[in-house]
């Protein structure tokens, strides 16, 4: 897979020891990183292209928008950026309803580090 040098991921979640701990992930392996604490802010940053974004990595339960909400709105200017959701109350129906919504890929929490980097290389691959 040929990536683009410095991909950019906008991470979402509400949980701050988690997105403290994806931000050093992704960043030890070259990635720029935007995160954000709930994805009404997100969006109105990536919506007003205030920063820029390759993928989006977000919560599914958040306090104000929930990650499916964030996707049905970004969806309506933003077809082709790959969002993929994270959750620890998955199930098939909430994960057929994500892709249907038009997520990505749908990764369930405690979180596989290594996979979900797996996908968010796909996306980027996929998505140049």
């Amino acid at each position: 897979m040929k990536l683009k040098i410095s991909s950019t991921i906008t991470l979402i979640d509400d949980d701050l020891d988690l997105l403290d701990l994806l931000t050093s992930f992704f960043k030890q392996r070259g990635y720029k990183v935007n995160a954000f604490n709930n994805a009404e802010e997100a969006l109105i940053e990536i919506e007003n292209k205030r920063l820029e974004t390759d993928v989006v990595i977000s919560d599914l339960k958040l306090p104000q928008m929930s990650g499916m909400e964030f996707i049905r709105r970004i969806r309506r200017s933003l077809t082709s950026l790959p969002i993929i959701l994270m959750t620890s109350e998955g199930s098939v129906e909430t994960a057929v309803e994500a892709i249907e919504a038009g997520a990505y890929d749908f990764v369930l929490k405690p979180l596989h580090i290594p996979q979900l980097l797996i996908s968010v290389q796909r996306a980027l691959f996929l998505n140049e």
